[in-house]
């Protein structure tokens, strides 16, 4: 009898814990579809939290911050480590006391960054299972996709050129208006291919190291991707 208590207590609590929606570490060079996937997770309640978007935040309230971010980013480099985790660690706890799951895109570009990382889950996500995406696409693809890349500074939405042309309302919140990344040139986008290749693929690998992950090629058409995440997103509801 007593065996059986135990056992039905074990069992109700693995069932409280893996009721959790896991977290996913979205991982990936630029433009191979980080934005996109994190579009299509929001039907599936996904919150997209993302670095990049943060800082163009601070940017487009013009304060102090964003004015300096906005320097460094148009020269295609990386703000200070310091305060971009002041920055993170700010918006990922204001995030995660709301209960709802949510993607982390775009972070772990260093090896100091995945000890930030880890840290910060270790602190507040304990309890969540955490899943890793890694997408992979070829430079040339990923550049292209970036020179046709849109952008709504309202509710970043990120679209293609061929699809919603920069001025025209955006289709997803009907507030903003459509309008290119400033850094998105071919010669920063080299640039941050290059970077990532020398500085930040190693990272994200060794970020697989400490969770259940996937690798998936983004080198297919827009349908095959969103059959494989719906796949992905599917399979994480029944984890």
């Amino acid at each position: 009898m007593l065996i059986s208590r135990w056992l039905f207590f074990f069992c109700i609590l693995g069932a409280s814990l893996f009721s959790l929606e896991p977290i996913i570490l979205l991982l990936g060079p630029p433009g191979s579809g980080k934005g996109t996937f994190s579009q299509y997770a929001k039907q599936y309640g996904y919150n997209h939290l993302s670095a990049g978007d943060f800082l163009r935040q601070e940017m487009i309230q013009q304060t102090d911050l964003g004015k300096q971010i906005e320097a460094t980013i148009r020269n295609g480099d990386y703000i200070d480590v310091a305060l971009f985790w002041q920055i993170m660690r700010k918006q990922i706890t204001s995030i995660y006391a709301t209960k709802q799951p949510f993607i982390l895109d775009g972070f772990g570009r260093s090896p100091e960054d995945c000890e930030e990382l880890l840290a910060l889950l270790h602190d507040l996500c304990s309890d969540n299972p955490i899943m890793v995406l890694f997408l992979t696409s070829s430079d040339l693809t990923c550049k292209q996709r970036i020179l046709q890349r849109v952008v709504c500074p309202h509710c970043n939405y990120v679209g293609s050129k061929d699809i919603a042309a920069p001025g025209i309302l955006c289709p997803c919140c009907q507030i903003g208006k459509i309008e290119l990344r400033c850094n998105d040139t071919a010669t920063i986008i080299d640039k941050r291919l290059h970077d990532y290749h020398t500085y930040i693929e190693a990272s994200y690998h060794a970020l697989t190291q400490h969770f259940p992950h996937r690798f998936f090629s983004t080198e297919c058409d827009r349908a095959t991707c969103l059959s494989f995440y719906d796949i992905f997103l599917q399979s994480l509801q029944f984890h």
